[in-house]
């Protein structure tokens, strides 16, 4: 067991720690940067097991004081950049983004940051930089594993010291082996839950009961000093979003840490004299303001900015979030950690609470107003008006689909066709609603995200999963049962075979016949699910309509049209160039160019998107045609879709009024 005294390349570990995170989310090089999170879990496991040891030791050990201390460490930095990036976001957010904000300062002030952008991170959670706070999560995780784990030292450390290693290592190689089970079927809650993640803390609380170094050789602690701090840099320079995370993955950058502050114990390494270097120690004492203040800063920029965020811009960011760091630490930070020894802990609380209710008042009056939509200009109120449109999911009632109604219904008995896909297909319906209505037809609408209408075809992980192979066997025979002889197929399909243009491969497609899940196989196995699907509707001559994707967009148009208009207007902006859509479709087209059955048609909505300088249409001026970068609002629908929509209905009709005119000669 080590004695604990202040360490200065522990300050400096962390100024590494926080760097690499900063370079990460600047776009600074350093694609793995996001590990720097992770050594300052294990860092933290260490310095509280031997502070609470060291306390016990001494008999000065209480939670009360312990959890104190926490307070006055982690609150008042925290709820001033909390209220400081609410008052940001009233100026800079949307509405719906400001509602966001506040629902996630309401989970930063009870702890729960974690949980909520677990659950917020789904198919329409949005980008990052709409979420200013999205870093509190990690510290969610601190402040959960700080409320069980001094209780279950205080309990353990009453046993056999073999005995209680043993029940910490089960506990961290439970939880390691729970982060390394879920990194893909369960990437959100393993990035984001405790569970899953304490395993670094508990990394970093092992080192604490470590036998002293005295009796190395120098060159020992020397070469350990050395792979650790290589463990660090080097993922943090080769990872990047494609990298499995966190899972064992992870475990390199949390050893490394762990084997660093180890071969430190006894005497300096040169690594530990270089990061007990002043200035180095400087930004480690910062690192925990500098930490909550860059993201804000960086997310808000990037929000308004998108694309057009330069390195000047960045380099400013950067430069911005040390001033307010330097300063919350000198004016904030210190004073209450050294300046409030003797509050006690009734009073502490009594503040805490006050600061809590103050900061979560003001957030649900936020929630309220629906993010204060009145404090934009009219023209902007209505740019920003980009609601999600009726949503049209199917639900089930015991083993049978209940799918919502298009156009008239069933009133007559028969339905004429059936809208079959994913969230394109949910997105569009909006619009297919009054098309059907004016020509008398009736159908279904089968859409759900993430499940690409193809037979045998399914994700490993993302949304969607396993699960859409099952929900298309059951959309196959709701048709055949209901003789439906009219199918429109609609999704994002290029995503399901050459992913995410962020690098994100989640969204690829397999099938049985599929040996990895890789771009070349998700590209075999949609071209087998489509000519799969085709086969069956033939056999029953069903019609097809299969509608490819519109154009996605390099960022959510709605916010550069608000940047229009908030500078002054000028030419309306325009979206992405057809050459670039032609790009992103290459290898779909391929696909739609084999041979096809009967009885089907394919139809490309970019038609009817594109001006004739080949340039994407986002707007009227009034409104934004995108809900987000590849979904159409239902005004966009409406504009850009009804000249290739209305023929198809005109067709069932036609169809229709034939058919019944036939069987009642």
């Amino acid at each position: 067991m080590t004695d604990f005294k202040y360490r200065p390349e522990i300050d400096g570990l962390r100024a590494i720690a926080v760097l690499l995170v900063l370079l990460f989310h600047a776009d600074f090089g350093f694609t793995g940067g996001f590990i720097g999170v992770d050594v300052f879990f294990a860092i933290s496991g260490f310095l509280i097991t031997s502070l609470i040891l060291k306390e016990q030791q001494a008999g000065s050990f209480t939670l009360a004081g312990f959890w104190k201390r926490r307070i006055r460490r982690i609150f008042p930095v925290a709820t001033l950049v909390v209220l400081a990036t609410t008052f940001a976001g009233i100026l800079l957010l949307l509405p719906d983004d400001l509602v966001e904000l506040s629902e996630s300062a309401i989970a930063q002030q009870i702890m729960l940051a974690n949980v909520f952008f677990y659950q917020n991170t789904g198919y329409f959670a949005g980008p990052a930089e709409a979420k200013p706070l999205l870093h509190t999560w990690s510290l969610a995780v601190e402040e959960q594993f700080y409320l069980v784990y001094p209780i279950l030292l205080v309990v353990g450390t009453r046993l056999p010291k073999r005995i209680f290693l043993i029940l910490l290592v089960t506990l961290a190689a439970i939880s390691l082996a729970m982060s390394e089970w879920g990194t893909r079927p369960h990437s959100a809650a393993t990035f984001f839950l405790l569970a899953p993640r304490g395993w670094e803390l508990l990394l970093g609380a092992l080192v604490a009961f470590a036998p002293p170094t005295s009796g190395w050789r120098r060159w020992n602690a020397e070469l350990l000093s050395v792979l650790g701090f290589a463990a660090i840099l080097v993922p943090g320079w080769i990872y990047n979003s494609e990298t499995p995370f966190p899972g064992f993955t992870a475990l390199i950058p949390c050893l490394g840490t762990a084997v660093l502050i180890y071969s430190n114990l006894g005497s300096l390494t040169w690594i530990g004299t270089c990061l007990s270097r002043k200035p180095v120690v400087f930004i480690g004492l910062i690192s925990y303001s500098l930490y909550l203040w860059h993201w804000p800063i960086l997310a808000l920029l990037k929000y308004w900015f998108e694309d057009h965020v330069t390195v000047g811009y960045r380099m400013g960011a950067l430069a911005a979030s040390g001033i307010l760091a330097y300063l919350s630490w000198r004016f904030v930070e210190t004073p209450f950690r050294r300046g409030f020894q003797q509050t006690s802990g009734g009073r502490i609380a009594l503040t805490t609470a006050i600061g809590l209710v103050c900061v979560t008042g003001f957030a649900f009056w936020i929630r309220s107003t629906n993010g204060l939509p009145s404090r934009l200009p009219e023209n902007l109120q209505t740019l920003a008006d980009v609601s999600e449109p009726t949503r049209y999911t199917g639900s089930f009632q015991g083993s049978q689909l209940v799918l919502p109604v298009l156009g008239k219904g069933n009133e007559s008995g028969t339905l004429d066709v059936m809208i079959w896909g994913d969230s394109h297909a949910d997105f569009i319906s909006d619009a297919c609603q009054p098309i059907a209505r004016r020509h008398g037809v009736s159908g279904v609408i089968a859409a759900s995200p993430g499940m690409i209408p193809l037979l045998g075809t399914w994700r490993p992980s993302g949304v969607g999963g396993a699960g859409s192979e099952s929900w298309n066997a059951m959309v196959l025979g709701y048709v055949r049962r209901n003789q439906i002889k009219n199918v429109i197929l609609v999704g994002r399909w290029a995503v399901n075979i050459d992913g995410r243009t962020d690098g994100n491969m989640d969204s690829l497609i397999v099938d049985e016949l599929s040996e990895f899940t890789v771009p070349s196989e998700s590209r075999a196995a949609m071209l087998r699910g489509f000519q799969r699907t085709l086969k069956e509707l033939n056999k029953d001559g069903i019609k097809v309509w299969v509608l490819k994707q519109v154009p996605l967009q390099d960022g959510f148009p709605h916010k550069r049209l608000l940047r229009w208009a908030f500078f002054g207007g000028g030419e309306l902006p325009t979206g992405v160039s057809r050459d670039i859509h032609n790009q992103r479709q290459f290898n779909v087209d391929s696909i739609f160019k084999q041979p096809v059955f009967e009885n089907v048609r394919i139809l490309d909505p970019a038609n009817y998107c594109f001006d004739g300088q080949g340039r994407s249409q986002i707007s009227d001026g009034r409104r934004s045609y995108y809900w987000d970068n590849d979904h159409l609002t239902a005004d966009g629908a409406s504009t850009l879709l009804t000249p290739m929509l209305d023929p198809i209905f005109i067709e069932i009709a036609r169809k229709k009024k034939s058919d019944q005119e036939s069987s009642s000669e």
